[in-house]
């Protein structure tokens, strides 16, 4: 039986035009969120699996996964252009959010259960996109801009450490939304110095400056040392970011 004539034409156009809707408004996927540097042992978890497998470079990391270092392992990952995380050995870390969209940008959210993570966005996050990057530990909830940074998080001892050698980070307790400062113009009444408790403090730690979290005790920015610069998993990032930089 031959097809109607209105049908036929009709087809092609409708098929046209739900194509051009899905590319309108489904959200944008990832560039390129996978594996891009590797040193073995890494292994990822899937998002509804129960078992690790082994990581290889060029996979792809997906929002839901869990990866896991063993000792002497190392892993990059890259979200988007000029826009990766790192995981050191001896790690674990969840990635309960990881989505890129026309309207949203980048909303990426990282649980890091022990050990090393670093960010490096060499290209800064949109406000007008309302772009964000965060990494959360047991005793800290770290939210950034364009920044390199690292984060890491002892288990053991509940303690994390944030390190900052560009930009700015805004730390505080876990539960709570880390905000960044906003510029206001103008003058404006300046509020008096307060008593500061262990559960309500909010830090912004800036270039070359770093804070130690511990139960019990209220954190406070230093500056880092030249011991903090030459931990070979600090200069190990400085570099490969420097090297992301440089690049189109």
């Amino acid at each position: 039986m031959r097809m109607p004539i209105l049908s036929r034409i009709h087809f092609p156009v409708v098929l046209a035009a739900f194509l051009l809707f899905i590319v309108m408004f489904a959200p944008a996927l990832l560039e390129a969120a996978n594996v891009t540097f590797l040193i073995k042992p890494v292994e990822v978890k899937r998002k509804d699996t129960a078992e690790f497998v082994v990581l290889n470079l060029g996979d792809q990391v997906n929002e839901g996964d869990t990866i896991r270092s063993g000792f002497g392992g190392r892993v990059e990952i890259t979200i988007s252009k000029k826009r990766v995380f790192r995981v050191s050995e001896a790690t674990e870390i969840e990635l309960p959010k990881l989505a890129d969209s026309r309207e949203k940008g980048i909303q990426a959210r990282f649980k890091l259960i022990l050990g090393r993570f670093w960010g490096g966005l060499i290209r800064p996050l949109r406000d007008i996109n309302q772009e964000r990057f965060e990494v959360m530990t047991a005793s800290a909830t770290i939210g950034v801009k364009g920044t390199s940074f690292g984060v890491d998080y002892d288990k053991k001892n509940k303690t994390s450490s944030v390190l900052v050698l560009d930009g700015t980070v805004a730390a505080v307790p876990p539960g709570q939304e880390p905000r960044l400062p906003v510029e206001i113009a103008g003058p404006r009444e300046v509020a008096p110095p307060q008593e500061i408790s262990l559960d309500e403090w909010v830090l912004l730690v800036s270039r070359d400056q770093k804070v130690t979290i511990r139960p019990g005790e209220v954190p406070k920015v230093e500056p880092l040392t030249d011991e903090d610069k030459e931990d070979e998993w600090v200069k190990f990032n400085s570099q490969r970011d420097q090297n992301l930089a440089q690049q189109p």
